[in-house]
């Protein structure tokens, strides 16, 4: 089950209480413009996505010049919850890594029948359908931030490099007089900073921003926290504390100490070992990454061990306890035609204070140019700056019972970035109304109670019973 980010659909809600309204609209929202049908002529035929969605690639011009590319989905057989037209949607997908499914198989995350228009960032290095992106992979920072604003000035009415706009790539006609932004996991740092760097003469174009499950700390998106992915066995509460996916966690670091600025954690294991490199450890790693790698030796034994999926469980109990190794998955970039890996700013800092790294590590980026990079990529003061930026926009925060990156209960990515928003003025909300998830799906969320009350009070399990359920029974479907 995916989050619904459709917040310019806030007039979708049920006529008689009960029953959703689903195409019958117009009289529901105020038609600012009419929408528009463009003309298809002389475009290639689009493919199709996994999600039943027709695409094309389309390259936009950016603010600083050059150019990027995006992904404009949409329904092939004319769907559309309005009956004159698809409302927009501008999404940010991760963008720590390049993701190589998408040569092949782009994704969608509106269904077709939901009749939405998608214009979906492509993030330097990205290749879809043979046609690369510009640049190269940076993990989300300024040149991804770059590409975002350039999507969103396409999907508001911008023309494309070859003077097209949005309309003559959708085949349904365009409500895009508002556009709402979603964004998923690490993609909520471009999409915080476009909008913090320049959203705001857009702000009557943007009817809400929608954030899902944003890890929006250096500790949090490097898995320093530990992560659902090193759970030795996601079937088993091996910790007796009534979840299954948190047996993972590293219990060296504190999440009630994390604030924007990171986390405190007990670095007095932390050692390095260049005895492997982090390729054979995680597939995102090049093949040709130098050998050399930080982690916490819990068990002291000065051996660094872990199996293909992550989990360094050597005592095979189903849990990574606090005799057990814990490692974090840093983020790499290449530099001057160097590979530099990027751990949070806290554990760079730890291992300069204790000497760990030696010189030959070059691969290993400083405590300063850690810091440095992370300015760009942490989203906790991007938030804020986003949340001034437009506070009238309809803001949420959408996350799961099992979240999809860090073991943390707390929630501790997703409330930074709401105090963060708050801070700046804005006025965000946990997850999406239930009359639009209604709207969208139907019966799907018959059995789903809504997000909470505006005065409910979010932590540990009351968070976690209010998230969006991972799976839900429909009607009819086995």
């Amino acid at each position: 089950m995916l989050p619904l980010p459709l917040l310019l659909l806030a007039a979708c809600v049920p006529e008689n209480g009960d029953a959703p309204a689903r195409r019958d609209l117009d009289s529901a929202i105020e038609a600012k413009a009419p929408c528009v049908e463009g003309k298809h002529d002389n475009l290639p035929e689009p493919w199709s996505s996994d999600r039943g969605n027709s695409y094309r690639v389309v390259e936009v011009p950016l603010d600083e010049g050059g150019a990027g590319l995006v992904l404009v989905t949409f329904p092939p057989e004319g769907q559309a919850l309005w009956s004159d037209g698809a409302g927009v949607v501008v999404v940010s997908p991760p963008s720590h890594k390049p993701d190589e499914t998408w040569q092949e198989h782009p994704q969608s995350w509106s269904r077709a029948s939901w009749g939405i228009v998608e214009v979906i960032a492509l993030w330097p290095g990205w290749t879809v359908q043979g046609l690369t992106s510009p640049g190269t992979a940076e993990g989300g920072g300024e040149a991804s931030a770059a590409v975002f604003r350039a999507a969103l000035n396409f999907a508001v009415g911008g023309l494309s490099s070859e003077g097209r706009p949005l309309e003559d790539y959708a085949e349904v006609p365009v409500c895009n007089q508002q556009v709402s932004l979603f964004s998923l996991s690490s993609g909520g740092a471009p999409l915080l900073q476009a909008v913090a760097e320049g959203a705001s003469v857009y702000a009557d174009r943007i009817a809400g921003v929608s954030l899902f499950e944003p890890p929006s700390i250096p500790e949090l998106v490097v898995a320093e926290s530990g992560a659902i992915w090193m759970d030795p066995d996601l079937d088993t509460d091996a910790d007796d504390d009534g979840l299954t996916w948190n047996d993972a966690r590293n219990q060296d670091l504190d999440p009630a100490t994390c604030t924007v600025a990171g986390c405190s954690a007990d670095y007095h294991t932390l050692t390095y070992t260049d005895a492997l490199s982090l390729a054979p450890v995680w597939s995102g790693y090049p093949a040709d990454l130098p050998a050399g790698l930080l982690f916490f030796d819990r068990d002291l034994d000065g051996v660094f061990s872990v199996d293909d999926h992550g989990p360094t469980d050597k005592n095979g109990d189903g849990r990574v306890g606090r005799n057990e190794d814990q490692w974090s998955r840093p983020m790499f970039a290449i530099v001057d035609d160097t590979y530099q890996l990027y751990y949070s700013s806290s554990m760079a800092n730890a291992a300069g204070v204790l000497g760990l790294v030696p010189d030959s590590a070059a691969h290993f980026a400083t405590p300063e140019a850690t810091e440095a990079w992370w300015a760009r990529r942490s989203m906790g003061p991007w938030a804020a700056e986003a949340g001034a930026a437009i506070p009238e926009a309809a803001w949420s925060l959408v996350f799961t019972e099992m979240p999809h990156g860090p073991a943390l209960v707390e929630r501790t990515g997703e409330w930074i970035v709401w105090d963060e928003l708050t801070l700046g003025g804005a006025a965000p909300r946990w997850n999406f109304p239930k009359d639009i998830a209604t709207c969208m799906a139907g019966g799907v969320f018959a059995e789903w109670v809504g997000p909470p009350p505006a005065d409910a009070e979010l932590v540990g399990a009351d968070l976690h019973a209010w998230a969006v359920p991972d799976t839900i029974n429909v009607p009819g479907v086995g």
